[in-house]
């Protein structure tokens, strides 16, 4: 990996313990040291050990840096136009590019066994561990929920409140301190369980927003170029987390496996249930709506896992494999909404594209629900499709009373729920000129305001009075009692939906 003139300065200052002066001409990374021979053309992106100042003729890359081991004067650097490292007092040239050359082998073995650990783990945590030499400080991998997901050594992370949006570099100090960095406007977070400062960096996939990984300062204080350390940490976490998470993974796959078994009512293992959702990226406490989706004839499940697949790609979601002729989706609406997706217009989009509707469940957060949920997103799109609703997003919310007034009699008529008084009203109507139901729906509608129901019924104030006076015989209850009145008002709807005795 290439260093910074940052790591370079302070790691040859702990290393030759002596005082390190620098000039930076915005040379950027470096990419390995190598001693200046003069005449030979120097190459961009190079670290070069000199003995003394080059002459400000000579044709350089501003990427590179060079170290001067000998004696300098303060007005050699004058107007100087390339990088530079220079010391307090002269040094061997030959040590100072051993001692480069080690810090070069360091961070160079680090890289190396990150990669090699990538490719031969799915630890997420053996990734920090190896890691921990290089930072001296905790690491924490948040993902986008901001819940653990590996941490190097034992502690808590700070106490958070979740962000709607964050930008790509942030450090918190002490409590209620957020230290502004790379445009960051608002505190979004209460308060630190300790005094000690956080380094975040975001792991973004695309617009797709991962997670943070995190470096507490408890036993070090950040160094200039920890920002950059971290930022190369967090490229490769970002690699493991979509490799591990991946749509062909077996990890994935486990997690869809797991969900389907849900819905279909078979036992599952909640504690690995939880281990696999952490593993990718998925927390318990995320929030979540389950989308339903009638399989379209003769292209079949193909059509559907095409078009879900689709959707994932806008909007973060989970497939769940079911065997019916409806098909299910996890749509993750928190972490959509951090990323300030607009998911129905997104939604919205697609369905229109594909000429498909769906059913959409309310908001939860627990996936183990998922099977009372997909209910739920399921009776909204056959109940859409025999009301014949038009719009493409069918949400149960619009549905729950038709769903609880369905389900309410159970092995009942639904006549047996009515109460003995409003039985006797509904035999009254048919044959009194009046109707009694209607009068009651129109007194119980407006709040029991005599005034509002007659102005409603389009009668007057005298002849409503008569009739509700005529429907109090009847019931023979007390209308004012809460409990009375909810099954009177039950009961009208049980008569609107079955309208059977």
């Amino acid at each position: 990996m290439n260093l910074t003139i940052q790591i370079l300065r302070i790691e040859l200052s702990e290393k030759l313990k002596c005082k390190v002066f620098w000039i930076d001409n915005g040379c950027g990374s470096i990419e390995s040291p190598k001693f200046y021979e003069q005449g030979i053309t120097a190459l961009p992106g190079q670290c070069y050990v000199s003995e003394s100042i080059q002459p400000q003729e000579w044709n350089h890359d501003n990427r590179t840096l060079f170290i001067v081991c000998g004696e300098v004067l303060e007005e050699s650097f004058k107007d100087c136009k390339y990088s530079a490292l220079y010391f307090s007092k002269s040094q061997s040239i030959l040590h100072v590019m051993n001692v480069l050359l080690e810090i070069f082998a360091k961070y160079h073995r680090w890289d190396e066994s990150l990669l090699k650990l990538q490719n031969e783990s799915s630890s997420l945590d053996a990734l920090l561990q190896l890691s921990l030499p290089i930072f001296k400080n905790p690491l924490f991998l948040i993902d986008s929920a901001f819940n653990v997901l590996a941490i190097a050594v034992p502690g808590l992370p700070p106490d958070f409140e979740h962000p709607n949006k964050v930008e790509d570099i942030w450090i918190i100090r002490g409590k209620d301190d957020l230290i502004k960095a790379r445009d960051v406007h608002e505190p979004y977070y209460h308060h630190l369980s300790n005094d000690y400062p956080r380094l975040f960096i975001n792991l973004l996939d695309g617009e797709h927003f991962l997670g943070n990984l995190s470096i507490q300062a408890s036993h070090h204080e950040f160094r200039e170029y920890d920002e950059y350390l971290l930022t190369h940490l967090a490229g490769i976490l970002r690699s493991a987390i979509l490799r591990f998470g991946s749509a062909d993974s077996k990890t994935r796959n486990l997690i869809e496996n797991m969900l389907s078994g849900i819905i279909d009512g078979r036992i599952v293992n909640e504690e690995e249930f939880a281990r696999v959702l952490t593993f990718v990226g998925v927390a318990a406490t995320e929030q979540f709506r389950c989308l339903a989706i009638k399989v379209p004839k003769p292209s079949g499940n193909e059509y559907i896992r095409y078009f879900l697949q689709q959707l994932e790609t806008k909007i973060p979601a989970i497939y769940v494999p079911t065997y019916g002729e409806v098909a299910a989706m996890v749509l993750r609406i928190s972490i959509a909404e951090r990323q300030e997706i607009n998911v129905f217009s997104t939604l919205q989009k697609e369905l229109e594209s594909f000429g498909v509707r769906v059913g959409l469940s309310d908001i939860y957060d627990d996936l183990l629900f998922t099977k009372q949920y997909f209910t739920q997103a399921r009776f909204a799109l056959e109940a859409g499709e025999v009301t014949q609703n038009e719009n493409s997003i069918l949400h149960f919310t619009d549905y729950c009373m038709d769903y609880i007034l369905e389900n309410c009699p159970g092995n009942l008529k639904a006549s047996m729920l009515f109460t003995e008084g409003f039985k006797r009203l509904v035999k009254h109507d048919i044959d009194g000129r009046a109707s009694y139901i209607e009068t009651l729906r129109a007194y119980l509608d407006n709040n029991m305001n005599a005034n509002k129901a007659a102005t409603t019924l389009y009668i007057t104030r005298n002849s409503f009075l008569s009739r509700l006076e005529r429907i109090n015989t009847l019931l023979d209850e007390d209308i004012h009692d809460p409990r009375v009145r909810f099954r009177l008002e039950l009961s009208l709807l049980l008569y609107d939906k079955w309208n059977e005795m």
